[in-house]
């Protein structure tokens, strides 16, 4: 197989096209029926995460991270230093 990408979805096809092979050798080679329906349901579960793990993904890129407790008060004290001119930052 000339196929050599590493990422999930690359994998997952390779898969699915290893899967397809065997299903048009199946009536050659019946022994390996149940071993290809554990396959499928493999790719299929593998796909599932993958989707899920993309949509996760893709909710904590568009929400920044709420701070709270002293996280928030640090935040606050930052966003001032940094909004004042350099010759007025108080020194703690």
């Amino acid at each position: 197989m000339a196929a050599k990408g590493q990422s999930s979805a690359e994998k997952f096809s390779r898969w699915g096209i290893t899967a397809s092979n065997l299903r048009e050798h199946l009536e050659e080679m019946p022994h390996v029926a149940a071993d290809l329906a554990e396959m499928d349901r493999l790719i299929a579960e593998a796909r599932a995460l993958e989707s899920q793990q993309e949509a996760i993904r893709g909710e904590s890129v568009q929400r920044p991270p709420r701070l709270v407790g002293p996280q928030a008060a640090w935040r606050l004290d930052l966003q001032a230093m940094l909004a004042c001119p350099a010759g007025n930052r108080r020194r703690p």
